[in-house]
């Protein structure tokens, strides 16, 4: 905890991206990964299959777009390099990890980028005085300034509202988290339709909650009717016994959709 502290205390960010908790948040997962990683791998090593399998589908590529890239751990690099003359890996926040992995590789772009184009008027509402939720924007522009011929939303759309409810408890705001939850991907969805390209989606279904080799709890992670059924799915072990409760085991049923 120390480490992540000092982390936080020393990487650069804007000051809504701190404030908000998603420079935390990045470091908390780099860390967990660490401690976690047998449990993690394979589902990490599926989710690569699955974007290279796409790739290889899909064949020859110029622009492929990732978004919710963050460490990298879940990115078939050398794989991508096959298929792709660009690869934009994009996230709100981009770490030390990342930029070693593709330091001297011109074809691998690291983008900063917001894609929900919400957090900084967020920001902005939870320290005004004003009452009233911004808007979410909901036809975002995820472009990046390039026509991607496949576009990967990766382990992202079920998040992206949790940080902006986080936020609200922490600042003593009220709003809706359902509410967020369903604009907020239904905005992404809005925004990958309108690439225009084919667009693989993976991302966690429901999670589960075992004690005791027993299942004792289960929720949804997904809005309901937002996508249809997955074409492909599979487990992830996100938090073992003993890393998010000392009893309680919490997987993640993860699915991979085609748009």
């Amino acid at each position: 905890m120390i480490q992540e502290f000092l982390r936080h205390l020393l990487t650069a960010a804007p000051e809504h991206i701190k404030k908000m908790g998603y420079l935390a948040e990045s470091i908390a997962i780099d860390a967990r990964q660490a401690r976690c990683k047998a449990a993690w791998t394979p589902h990490l090593e599926t989710t690569k299959d699955t974007i290279a399998d796409e790739c290889a589908r899909l064949g020859s590529l110029d622009t492929i777009n990732v978004y919710g890239a963050g460490g990298l751990y879940d990115v078939p690099l050398e794989r991508l390099n096959l298929h792709a003359a660009t690869v934009n890996l994009t996230d709100i926040v981009v770490l030390k990890r990342a930029r070693k992995l593709t330091q001297g590789l011109d074809h691998l772009r690291l983008v900063e980028h917001d894609i929900t184009e919400y957090a900084k008027p967020f920001y902005e509402f939870l320290t005004s005085s004003n009452s009233r939720l911004p808007d979410v924007p909901m036809h975002p522009d995820l472009s990046l300034g390039y026509k991607p011929d496949l576009a990967i939303s990766l382990n992202l759309i079920s998040q992206l509202a949790i940080p902006f409810y986080g936020s609200c408890e922490k600042y003593g705001k009220t709003c809706k988290p359902e509410k967020l939850h369903r604009l907020l991907a239904t905005a992404h969805l809005n925004g990958l339709k309108a690439l225009g390209c084919p667009v693989l989606i993976i991302a966690d279904i429901e999670r589960v909650y075992e004690e005791n080799g027993q299942e004792i709890d289960r929720e949804p992670a997904l809005p309901p009717d937002l996508l249809d059924m997955p074409y492909k799915s599979w487990w992830w072990d996100i938090a073992p016994k003993g890393e998010a409760n000392r009893t309680i085991n919490i997987r993640h049923h993860v699915g991979a959709w085609r748009l």
